[in-house]
C-alpha cells in the first residue's frame, strides 16, 4: 500500500514538475530578469539544510519592482541564519550534526515563490536553479545529491504560502511559515506538511471585533484586498460580526492594480457616509497603504478611525504620508517576545566577522539614512518579530533530532539521502519546547494560539509612531493605556461614535429607517413601557411606567393632606353650606303647612335639601384617606347629590310649566302633578342614572 502511495505521489510530482518546467520558460524572463534579487543566495552547508524563503523587495506591478521591506526582509534573513548557528551550539539538540541553511528570496510574488520552493525542495531543484540562474553558483563544489532541503522556513505572506503548501507537499518537504496567518491554510487535508508559528486570521478577526465591542462600534466599513490574506479575513470578520450585531454597512474589495481614476469609486461611499467613523482594513500592507493614500489625495477631512491587521502595523503605513487621516487609529499585530540574544547579535553583526546575507549592505544602508543614523547600533530595531522564526528553526531541530534517533542510527550522510518526511512531519507536531512566552507547542491543525498587540498610531514631537497601548488573548483585552484618537491637529481626544442610531429618550423605542442598519425613535403610549428598545408594552390594571418607562410599578393611592390652607377652606364652607341647609330643614319642618309651602311642592324641596346635605358632606368623603370604601362612598355621594338636587328641580319647572300651558286651554286636573306621581317619577329617574353610572364604572 506505501509503494503504491509512494508511486502516486511520483506521478503526480511529475506531471506538476513538466507543468511548472513548461510554465518557467514563459515566466523565467520575468523571474529572472532580475538576477540580483531571484538568484542571490544566503548558503550555509551542513548536514542537513533547512530551506528558507524570506521576501526581501516588495512587489507591486513585477517582480520585485517595490522598496525594501522592513518587517520581513534582511532582519528576517539574519534571524533565520542566528537561529541555525545557535542551534548547532548547543549539545542537547543535533549532536555531532551541523544544521545549514539556503535561504532565498521571493518578494512575495506567486510566480518567484513558485520556481523557489519547487527549486528547494525536489531534489533535482538545482539543475533548474543553475539553469535560469547560471551566474550563481552557492554549493562550493559539494555533492549536493547527498544533501536535499529537509524543511523550508517561510514564505511571508498567506497568498505566497499557498503555493508552497502545495508545492513542498509533493515532495514530503515540511514547511513552517512564521507570517502566514490565513484560515485557507488551517485545512491539515489540504496542506499535510504545512505548519505555522502565527496563530490564524480566525483568531485575528476576534481581536478586531472585540476592540469593535469595547468602543460600542457597530456601523462600520469593511475594505479587505483580494488575496487569500485579505479575502479569508474579511470573511471571519463578517462572521462575528453578523454574530454580535455589528453591521458592515459598506464592504468593499481593494484590487491589487487600480487605476487611478477607480479610486474615487472606491472612497466615494466612505466620503459619503456620514455615520461611519471606523473602517476595518484587512489587507496586506501595499494595497491598503494604496487604499489610504486615495484618501489623502482627495481632501478628506472627515476623522475616520482605522482598525488594521497585522500586516498594517508598520511604517509602511506612515510613509504614504497620510499620517493626519490614519492619526488614532488601531492596529493588531501578533505580539512576539523580544528576544534579547538575538537583538545583541544584530547590533553587533555589523562590526563582526560573521558572514552576512549579500543583501545585507543594502538595508544597513537604507536603515541608517531613514533612521539618520551612522550605525545599526545606534538605529531602532526592525519591526521584526523575531521570535516566529526563531521558534520554526528550534521546532525543525527537534523534529529532526527525534526523526534522527528514533529511524535512522546511520551517519548524517546516509540519512540524509533517506530521510523520510511524513516521519519528520509527525514528530514536527509532537515537538514542545520552552520560550520565553511560555511553552510552544503546535495543535492538531499545526497551528499555534497567541497574544496579539494593539498598536495606536499616535503623534509625538511632530512625528507620527506606532504605540503599544494593550495587548490582547483568548481572556480579553489587558495592560491597556490612553488611546490618543484623532485628529492630529487640535484637543479633541474624544472616543468616535461610529453607530447609525439615534439616541432615543425615555418612552421612544427604535424603529428602522429606510436607510441600512439605519434606526430612529417612536414614541410609545403613556402607559406602556418600553422593552429592549424595541417594543412598546401596556402596563397592566393600577399600574404606571417609571419615570425612565422601564419597567411598571404599582399605583401608590395619593390623598389630601387635611392641613392643607386650600383644604380647610373648602371644609370650612362645607361646615358652613350643612348649617345653613340645617337651618332652612328646620324652617321648612316648622311652616310645611303654610301655603307658600306647600305650593312649592314640600316632598320634592325635602329631597333637594338632602341633596344638598349629601353636597356639603362629600368632601370631607373625599379627603379623607384612601380606601375601598370611602372611593366608592364618595362616588355614590358625588354622583346622587347631584341627582337629588338637579332631579326634582327639574320635575318642579316642567310641573310648573304643564300647569300654567294646561290653564290657558281647559280647568280640568293634569295627571301626574300629585305629590306621589312626582316622587314615582323621581325613582325613576334616579334608578335609571344610577344603572347607567354603574355600567360605565363596570
Amino acid at each position: 500500500m506505501l509503494s503504491m502511495m509512494s508511486s502516486y505521489r511520483l506521478h503526480i510530482a511529475t506531471i506538476f514538475y513538466a507543468i511548472f518546467f513548461f510554465s518557467s520558460s514563459i515566466i523565467s524572463p520575468t523571474t529572472c530578469s532580475r538576477i540580483g534579487s531571484e538568484c542571490l543566495v544566503h548558503f550555509k552547508d551542513g548536514d542537513f539544510i533547512l530551506g528558507g524563503i524570506i521576501p526581501i523587495y516588495r512587489t507591486i506591478n513585477q517582480s520585485c519592482d517595490g522598496p525594501i521591506m522592513e518587517r520581513h526582509g534582511v532582519p528576517k534573513v539574519e534571524t533565520m541564519a542566528y537561529a541555525v548557528e545557535m542551534i548547532n551550539r548547543r549539545s542537547d539538540i543535533l549532536p555531532n550534526i551541523t544544521l545549514g541553511y539556503e535561504i532565498r528570496n521571493d518578494c512575495r510574488e506567486e510566480d518567484t515563490t513558485l520556481w523557489t520552493t519547487l527549486t528547494l525542495a525536489d531534489p533535482c531543484g538545482d539543475k533548474t536553479f543553475q539553469r535560469q540562474c547560471p551566474l550563481r553558483s552557492r554549493f562550493n563544489n559539494r555533492d549536493r545529491e547527498s544533501r536535499t532541503v529537509v524543511g523550508i522556513i517561510g514564505p511571508g505572506s498567506s497568498a505566497t504560502s499557498l503555493f508552497v503548501a502545495r508545492a513542498a507537499a509533493i515532495f514530503e518537504v515540511p514547511t513552517i511559515a512564521y507570517s502566514a496567518s490565513s484560515d485557507e491554510l488551517s485545512d491539515i487535508n489540504r496542506f499535510p506538511y504545512f505548519v505555522r508559528t502565527v496563530p490564524p486570521d480566525s483568531l485575528q478577526a476576534r481581536v478586531i471585533i472585540d476592540l469593535l465591542l469595547r468602543y460600542d462600534w457597530k456601523y462600520i466599513a469593511l475594505y479587505f484586498s483580494m488575496d487569500s490574506y485579505g479575502s479569508n479575513g474579511a470573511e471571519q470578520v463578517r462572521k462575528l460580526a453578523y454574530d454580535k450585531g455589528i453591521c458592515i454597512a459598506i464592504n468593499t474589495p481593494i484590487p491589487t492594480v487600480v487605476v487611478e481614476t477607480e479610486w474615487d469609486d472606491i472612497v466615494f461611499d466612505l466620503n459619503t457616509s456620514s455615520n461611519i467613523s471606523v473602517a476595518v482594513v484587512f489587507s496586506l500592507s501595499v494595497p491598503a497603504s494604496a487604499f489610504i493614500g486615495a484618501i489623502s489625495k482627495r481632501n478628506h477631512t472627515r476623522r475616520i478611525t482605522f482598525i488594521g491587521s497585522d500586516d498594517l502595523a508598520g511604517n509602511n503605513v506612515i510613509d504614504t504620508g497620510a499620517g493626519s487621516i490614519v492619526h488614532g487609529s488601531l492596529f493588531v499585530r501578533v505580539h512576539s517576545h523580544p528576544n534579547h540574544n538575538f537583538r545583541q547579535y544584530w547590533n553587533r553583526l555589523e562590526d563582526s566577522n560573521i558572514k552576512t546575507s549579500p543583501w545585507y549592505q543594502e538595508f544597513t544602508d537604507y536603515w541608517k539614512n531613514r533612521h539618520n543614523c551612522s550605525r545599526m547600533a545606534s538605529c531602532p530595531f526592525p519591526p521584526v518579530s523575531e521570535s516566529t522564526v526563531i521558534n520554526g528553526v528550534i521546532a525543525f531541530a527537534y523534529a529532526l533530532d527525534a526523526t534522527i534517533s528514533k529511524s535512522c542510527q546511520r551517519t548524517p550522510s546516509s540519512c540524509n539521502a533517506t530521510l523520510n518526511g511524513q516521519i519528520l512531519r509527525d514528530n514536527l507536531l509532537n515537538v514542545s519546547f520552552q520560550t520565553d512566552d511560555g511553552i510552544f507547542a503546535f495543535n492538531a491543525n499545526g497551528e499555534t494560539s497567541g497574544t496579539y498587540d494593539i498598536m495606536n498610531l499616535q503623534k509625538h514631537d511632530g512625528k507620527y509612531v506606532f504605540k503599544e497601548i494593550g495587548q490582547w488573548n483568548e481572556g480579553g483585552f489587558f495592560n491597556f493605556e490612553d488611546i490618543q484618537w484623532g485628529p492630529a491637529e487640535g484637543a479633541n481626544n474624544e472616543t468616535p461614535i461610529s453607530v447609525c442610531r439615534e439616541t432615543c429618550k425615555p418612552g421612544f423605542i427604535s424603529v428602522p429607517l429606510e436607510k441600512r442598519c439605519c434606526f430612529g425613535c417612536s414614541s410609545c403610549p403613556n402607559d406602556s413601557i418600553v422593552i429592549n428598545k424595541t417594543v412598546c408594552q401596556k402596563c397592566p390594571f393600577k399600574q404606571w411606567p417609571n419615570m425612565n418607562f422601564t419597567q411598571c410599578e404599582p399605583l401608590m393611592p395619593d390623598y389630601l393632606d387635611w392641613n392643607e390652607s386650600a383644604i380647610v377652606i373648602i371644609i370650612l364652607c362645607s361646615c358652613m353650606g350643612i348649617m345653613l341647609t340645617m337651618l332652612v330643614a328646620v324652617e321648612f319642618i316648622i311652616n310645611r303647612e303654610r301655603p307658600l309651602i306647600k305650593a312649592t311642592s314640600r316632598e320634592l324641596s325635602t329631597i333637594i335639601m338632602c341633596g344638598l346635605l349629601l353636597s356639603f358632606m362629600t368632601p370631607f368623603v373625599i379627603a379623607a384617606p384612601p380606601s375601598y370604601s370611602s372611593c366608592k362612598i364618595s362616588e355614590i355621594f358625588t354622583a346622587f347629590s347631584f341627582l337629588l338636587i338637579f332631579g326634582p328641580t327639574s320635575l318642579k319647572v316642567i310641573r310648573i310649566f304643564r300647569i300654567f300651558r294646561s290653564g290657558k286651554k281647559s280647568a280640568s286636573r293634569l295627571q301626574l302633578i300629585s305629590p306621589s306621581d312626582q316622587i314615582c317619577l323621581l325613582s325613576g329617574l334616579v334608578f335609571c342614572s344610577g344603572k347607567y353610572r354603574w355600567l360605565m364604572l363596570s
